[in-house]
């Protein structure tokens, strides 16, 4: 039984250390999706503890190079009785004196279908968000939930792009050992940060682009937010599947030194099997996030 419990925790840390990166929904939309995967992992799993345990992480693997568009339709916050009003409606509020416009609220449907059941609700928990766009269209900001409001991890990241590729992103969680893309410009304040200190750190590495620079790409609408959002996933699933898949160094970071040996068990048992650790997983690795 302890070894069920310590397998399924390798998965259950590469969900809730991904949920904690909060990055890209809309520009952001990679951590959560890949939180959201990795648990849903976790209800289709069958037969044996190691056995229940490495289908979970080819699962993880496989949806990590995963660059199909995801599934977002527009939704009401209300309906969606297990989110947590008070942060949305907090949040919001922030973001409208710092300059940002509500663009609307949706839900992926994606990743959503990749949760695990929620006994309390009887359901899978629908994953929602508010995207956002700053007045000049250069940033756009993504608010979400994944989990119940009693014990949610809550989301807020500012992001911005350019025409040539470059990405900044701005949040508040922490470092979480996935190797980020190198296109990718991450930084990462304590979670203690506030809204408008978050968005100053944002917007001074903006600097004049935010108003004069012609190759910042601007987010006038939803549509525009929606399509960066997929060109975000998309992107991020390309770098990776291009490099071979997830890389052993990633998922130890990822797990931590508290349950490495747990990882090596589940990942000695697939070869085993004859599995080499997962068609997407390699055993080389890159700087980390």
């Amino acid at each position: 039984m302890r070894l069920l419990k310590l397998g399924l925790w390798i998965l259950l840390a590469v969900a809730s250390a991904l949920l904690l990166r909060s990055a890209r929904l809309g520009h952001s939309g990679a951590a959560l999706g890949l939180a959201a995967i990795a648990a849903g992992a976790l209800l289709v799993l069958r037969a044996s503890p190691l056995r229940r345990a490495a289908k979970g992480l080819r699962e993880v693997a496989r949806q990590l190079t995963d660059a199909r568009p995801h599934e977002l339709v527009p939704t009401r916050l209300h309906d969606h009785d297990h989110l947590d009003r008070r942060f949305f409606d907090v949040t919001t509020r922030e973001l409208f004196e710092l300059g940002f416009i509500h663009l609307g609220d949706l839900e992926d449907r994606t990743l959503t279908a990749s949760m695990t059941l929620d006994r309390r609700f009887g359901k899978k928990l629908s994953v929602c968000l508010r995207a956002f766009r700053h007045e000049s269209g250069a940033a756009s900001a993504v608010i979400a939930q994944l989990g119940p409001a009693e014990s949610a991890k809550h989301l807020l990241e500012f992001s911005s792009s350019w025409q040539d590729g470059r990405e900044l992103l701005t949040n508040r969680v922490g470092r979480v050992g996935f190797d980020s893309p190198p296109y990718r410009r991450t930084q990462i304040l304590p979670p203690s940060a506030s809204t408008l200190e978050l968005w100053q750190v944002h917007a001074d590495a903006l600097g004049d682009s935010q108003e004069l620079d012609p190759e910042v790409v601007r987010i006038a609408d939803l549509d525009a937010f929606i399509r960066e959002y997929n060109n975000a996933i998309a992107r991020a699933a390309l770098f990776r599947a291009g490099r071979g898949g997830v890389r052993l160094e990633e998922l130890e970071r990822v797990a931590g030194p508290e349950r490495r040996d747990v990882l090596e068990q589940v990942l000695n048992f697939m070869r085993i099997e004859g599995d080499t650790v997962a068609p997407e997983v390699s055993e080389s690795g890159e700087s980390s996030d």
